[in-house]
């Protein structure tokens, strides 16, 4: 190790230098104070360089800090003999918060290196044949990664006050540029996107939007980052972002059939200008994904709500495994039906936003996705009670009737289809030892008659027909009334109208096990 600044111990000069490994914390630097994979040989001296100077006169020197504080390890930068000069000849270049950065950076590299094997020189003609894409002999895990630290520290070399990372989604290669520092920076606009561009960049500073326009609509000035990024219109996007702001939204509603409250909690970021902010977040495991908009200008109403639903997860399940179905069925169940919710946001854990929010108006998504979910719903319920297997359809289109099908195929299946109507039953009797006229038409004993109907009959649930169980009426407490004109006798076929009786009922039900074959039963009509 070379020479050291005398007023830093030992103890302070091994810990910088341990900390990055004893590379040079410049991250432009292609120098190293070690050699090669970490190995004991020197290249290049290495000092514990001060960020603020250790004596008047000194580059960024701050006459409020005690002597204790120049001498501490917060106040070192490990650096090469070069970088060093460097950084002292011009401070207004390389100003502390710089500095800092560069130590951080060198630190978590360091910590990242740890554990690795030094890349071999075969490995290193492997990812070069991957980048003019030739196929390598053999493939390294970390290659890919290796690219994009590469190609992102080449850019931030160009202009050190940002920082950049990169990647390759879907078949674009994407730039993230953040400043460390404020940077003053300029946009040269192309004449027919100048109002656009104006119009965008308002926005973005009232309400927190972002701004995007096609590529080589804006050129930036003032950073030879930007300058060597400029791209063609044919070829990119060119994006403003706001600041994002990590923050979770708790949204609380009664159950709309009984009345219990359920909760869902978004996890998003807030977005903010002058004017309003707006969150946006996602719950269900992406599923739901929820924008909230909130003026703080005097806009009415100041609150504006957005929910969208993408099911492509519930593609070709059985609908009784749909997951999360019953928490997005009870929000938007609620939101259809004009019920409170009750909004909470949360930034770092305190609350920011506490309202209560109801939908007043029509909302086409809304009600169309509620009554899509009913649907759903009684589709559930009939493939569950009636031990069908039923496929969910993506963005399936259902007829008014067929919900109506569905609707009382699904209550007779839970049990809730019965009435106490007329229900004009018919039926044609024979006689016999077992069955006489007297005792079907005694006027002091109703009687229990149950029918069965639709046999073979068939449902159609997402374009899938689903086979359905005998259908059995159930007419309690019923009289029979002989609509034939003919004598008493003890044999022979007569036709019955079965009355209704105080306290009569006439219950839907479906057979699980339908009668076997050649069983007879009542024919009604």
């Amino acid at each position: 190790m070379g020479k050291a600044r005398d007023d830093f111990s030992p103890k302070v000069i091994e810990s910088l230098r341990s900390r990055v490994a004893g590379h040079c914390s410049n991250p432009d630097c292609d120098k190293s104070t070690l050699g090669p994979a970490g190995d004991d040989k020197v290249n290049n001296v290495g000092v514990a360089a001060h960020i603020h100077a250790a004596a008047p006169g000194g580059a960024r020197y701050l006459k409020e800090m005690t002597p204790e504080q120049r001498k501490d390890l917060a106040n070192g930068v490990w650096l090469c003999n070069i970088c060093s000069r460097d950084v002292d000849n011009d401070a207004k270049r390389y100003p502390a918060e710089l500095l800092r950065d560069w130590r951080q950076q060198a630190e978590e590299r360091a910590r990242s290196r740890l554990g690795q094997a030094p890349i071999e020189q075969r490995d290193v003609q492997d990812q070069m044949r991957m980048v003019f894409g030739s196929a390598p002999s053999s493939f390294q895990l970390a290659a890919v990664s290796n690219v994009h630290l590469s190609l992102a520290h080449s850019m931030e070399q160009m202009d050190p006050r940002f920082r950049v990372e990169t990647s390759y989604v879907s078949g674009k290669t994407i730039f993230d540029i953040r400043a460390k520092q404020p940077v003053p920076l300029a946009f040269r606009v192309v004449p027919h996107m100048a109002d656009e561009f104006r119009s965008q960049l308002t926005r973005l500073v009232n309400h927190g939007e972002p701004v995007s326009l096609d590529g080589g609509a804006a050129t930036v000035i003032g950073s030879p980052l930007f300058e060597h990024l400029t791209p063609s219109p044919e070829s990119a996007k060119f994006r403003i972002d706001p600041r994002c702001i990590p923050a979770v939204l708790k949204v609380t509603a009664n159950h709309p059939q009984t009345g219990e409250p359920f909760f869902e909690e978004f996890r998003g970021d807030v977005m903010g200008g002058s004017q309003s902010f707006t969150f946006k977040g996602q719950a269900c495991d992406g599923m739901l994904t929820i924008s909230l908009r909130h003026s703080f200008s005097g806009e009415e109403p100041p609150t504006s709500f957005s929910i969208e639903l993408d099911d492509a997860r519930w593609a070709q399940r059985d609908v009784n495994y749909l997951p999360h179905f019953e928490s997005i069925y009870q929000l938007f169940e609620t939101m259809s039906r004009g019920n409170d919710l009750d909004i909470r946001l949360l930034m770092d854990g305190l609350q920011v936003l506490h309202l209560k929010f109801t939908v007043t108006k029509r909302d086409d998504y809304i009600d169309g996705m509620s009554n899509a979910l009913r649907y759903l719903k009684r589709a559930r319920i009939v493939g569950s009670l009636l031990e069908r297997s039923v496929q969910y359809v993506v963005a399936y289109m259902f007829s008014a009737e067929e919900h109506l099908q569905l609707h009382e195929v699904a209550q007779i299946a839970e049990g809730l289809r019965s009435t106490s109507e007329d229900p004009k039953a018919v039926a044609t009797i024979v006689l016999g030892e077992d069955v006489t006229l007297s005792d079907l038409t005694d006027p002091s004993t109703p009687h229990l008659v149950k029918f069965l109907q639709n046999e073979g009959a068939v449902l159609d649930i997402y374009g899938q027909p689903i086979p359905l169980p005998p259908l059995e009426l159930a007419l309690d407490n019923v009289f029979a009334e002989v609509l034939s004109e003919q004598q008493e006798h003890t044999s022979g076929v007569v036709e019955i109208a079965w009355r209704p009786a105080k306290d009569f009922t006439c219950v839907y039900s479906y057979l699980k096990d339908p009668l076997p074959s050649g069983t007879p039963s009542d024919a009604g009509r």
